[in-house]
C-alpha cells in the first residue's frame, strides 16, 4: 500500500527554505553588556593574556569603562594577574585607563601575593604623573600599590626591590601626585619593610611618620618587629621608650602584644606589658589546669612573648597562690606543667626573631635551660612537661607572705576547677590595688600591704 502526501519525502534542496527565528542573542547595545557574555570575555582573556588586546577589542563598543572594572574584578576574583596587566596595558593604550582600574589592578596583585607583578604593574603605568598628565592617580590608589609591594606568600621573605619600590612610592609617587601619605600609607610601608627584614629603613619610616601623622598600634608593632628581626633591638627599645606608649585594651591585640614582647622580652616593661596582655585577655586560655595537672599553652604567642610567658609561669609556680590552688584540688598529687610550645613550624618566616632565627620552641627550651629546669619529653613533638619533683621544690620555696602589690587566695570555698583570669582588686582596709590571679567564683584573698583577708569574686 502506497501513503499520499501533500509534500514530497525529499524536498528539493535547491528550493528555497524558511527561516525560523534562533535563539542568538542580538548584539548589545553601546556601552553594555551582559553578565554571561562579560563572564565568557573574562574566562577567555584568562586562559590567554597575551590575547587581551584581540578579545578586548572584539566587544569595544559594549565596554564602557565601568564595564571593564568588572572585568577586572573578574579577573582579581580569579586571582589572574597576567590577564590584569594585559587588560590595563590595552586600556592605557587606548587612553581609557583611570584610577579606578589601577586601583583594582593592585589590588590583584595583592591578592596574588605577588610583588614583582606589582612593580611590572608600576612600569605599566609608567608613574609618577603630575596632575594634568592622562593619568590621574589618587591616594587610595598608591596605598594600595603599597600594600601589593609588601605581598608575599607565607613563610618567604618579601624580595628588596619590592621594598624599595613601596619605599618609592611613599617618598615619590606621593609627593609627586601633589598629595600627602596618610597613616595607611606609613602603616602598609612599614609592613613592606617588615616582610622584608629592612630594620633600619622602617626605623626611619616610623620617625618620619611620627612628624607627619600619629603613629597607631599596628605602625608600632611593625616598626618594632622589623627592628627586631634585624638585630636591632636596642634601637627598638630606645625607640619605645622615648615613646612612653601604653597599651591601649581597646585598640592592641595579640599581634601587638607579640610584636612588642618581641622587643621587650625579660625585662621589666615586658613583665609589666604581658602582665596587660594576661589582663586584657589578648592571649585567651592560654593557662588551664584540670586536677593536678597545668597546661600552658603558647600557640599564637611570638617567641619573645613565649618566653614572657614562661618566665611568668615560673614566677607563679613559686607563689602561695600556685601552691593554694593546688592544694586545694589536688592535695594528694605532685604538681604537673605542661607547655605547648608546637613544633617550630607555626611562624612564618618574616616573623621569627632575629636572634639564631629561633621559632617558639627552640626560644622556650633555650630559656628553660638557662633556668635549669629539667624538662620530660612527652609522645606529642610539641610540648614538654617539667619534672613534678622540681616543681614541688620549687613551689616551697617562697615563704607564705604575698608580695608587694599583690594579693594571693588563702581559701578557695566555692570556686571550681578551670582557668585562672588576671584582676586588679581593692583591699576594703586600706584602699591598696593589688594583682591576683583568680578562679571563678567566690575565694578569700590577702592583702601584701595590711594582711587583711577579704572576700572577693573571680569572673
Amino acid at each position: 500500500m502506497v501513503l499520499a502526501t501533500s509534500a514530497p519525502l525529499f524536498p528539493n534542496p535547491a528550493a528555497a527554505r524558511t527561516r525560523w527565528p534562533t535563539l542568538a542573542a542580538a548584539p548589545p547595545p553601546a556601552g553594555k553588556i551582559d553578565g554571561r557574555r562579560l563572564a565568557k570575555l573574562v574566562e577567555r582573556v584568562r586562559r590567554s593574556p597575551k590575547s587581551a588586546s584581540f578579545y578586548l577589542n572584539e566587544e569595544a563598543e559594549a565596554l564602557s569603562p565601568r564595564a571593564y572594572s568588572r572585568v577586572l574584578k573578574g579577573f582579581r576574583d580569579r586571582k589572574a594577574w597576567r590577564a590584569t596587566l594585559s587588560t590595563i596595558a590595552h586600556l592605557k593604550a587606548r587612553e581609557e585607563l583611570n584610577s579606578i582600574h589601577a586601583t583594582l589592578g593592585f589590588s590583584t596583585c595583592a591578592a596574588c601575593q605577588n610583588a614583582m607583578a606589582a612593580i611590572e604593574l608600576l612600569d605599566i603605568l609608567g608613574l609618577p604623573h603630575g596632575r594634568g598628565a592622562s593619568l590621574d592617580v589618587d591616594l587610595r590608589c598608591l596605598n594600595q600599590a603599597i600594600v601589593a609591594l609588601g605581598s608575599a606568600p607565607p613563610r618567604t621573605l618579601l624580595p628588596a626591590p619590592a621594598a624599595s619600590a613601596a619605599l618609592r612610592v611613599l617618598h615619590d609617587f606621593i609627593p609627586g601626585t601633589g598629595l600627602q601619605p596618610d597613616a595607611f600609607s606609613y602603616e602598609a610601608a612599614l609592613s613592606a619593610l617588615s616582610r622584608a627584614g629592612d630594620g633600619s629603613s622602617a626605623l626611619s619610616v616610623f620617625r618620619e611618620m611620627r612628624r607627619a601623622v600619629a603613629p597607631d598600634v599596628v605602625c608600632i608593632g611593625a616598626a618594632l618587629s622589623a627592628a627586631n628581626h634585624c638585630g636591632e633591638s636596642e634601637r627598638a627599645l630606645s625607640l619605645f621608650d622615648s615613646m612612653e606608649v601604653e597599651p591601649n585594651h581597646h585598640c592592641w591585640d595579640q599581634l601587638s602584644y607579640n610584636a612588642v614582647l618581641d622587643v621587650l622580652h625579660g625585662t621589666r616593661e615586658g613583665e609589666r606589658i604581658f602582665a596587660d596582655a594576661v589582663a586584657a585577655r589578648a592571649y585567651r586560655d592560654f593557662l588551664s589546669r584540670r586536677g593536678a595537672r597545668w597546661t600552658l599553652d603558647l600557640h599564637g604567642l611570638s617567641s619573645g612573648a613565649a618566653q614572657q610567658a614562661v618566665l611568668w609561669m615560673l614566677q607563679k609556680v613559686q607563689s602561695s597562690h600556685f601552691r593554694d590552688v593546688h592544694a586545694a584540688h589536688a592535695p594528694d598529687s605532685p604538681p604537673q606543667l605542661t607547655i605547648v610550645v608546637g613544633k617550630g613550624n607555626g611562624r612564618l618566616a618574616w616573623q621569627r626573631s632575629s636572634a639564631g632565627n629561633r621559632s617558639v620552641q627552640a626560644s622556650v627550651e633555650r630559656l628553660l635551660a638557662e633556668a635549669k629546669a629539667p624538662v620530660v619529653r612527652t609522645s606529642k613533638g610539641g610540648a614538654v612537661e617539667l619534672c613534678s619533683e622540681w616543681l614541688e621544690r620549687h613551689a616551697a620555696d617562697e615563704p607564705h607572705a604575698p608580695p608587694e602589690g599583690q594579693c594571693h587566695v588563702v581559701s578557695l570555698e566555692g570556686s571550681g576547677p578551670g582557668q585562672l583570669r588576671e584582676h586588679t582588686v581593692t583591699c576594703p582596709t586600706c584602699r591598696q590595688s593589688l594583682h591576683a590571679f583568680l578562679p571563678e567564683g567566690l575565694v578569700s584573698a590577702q592583702c601584701s600591704e595590711c594582711q587583711d583577708v577579704f572576700p572577693v569574686r573571680g569572673h
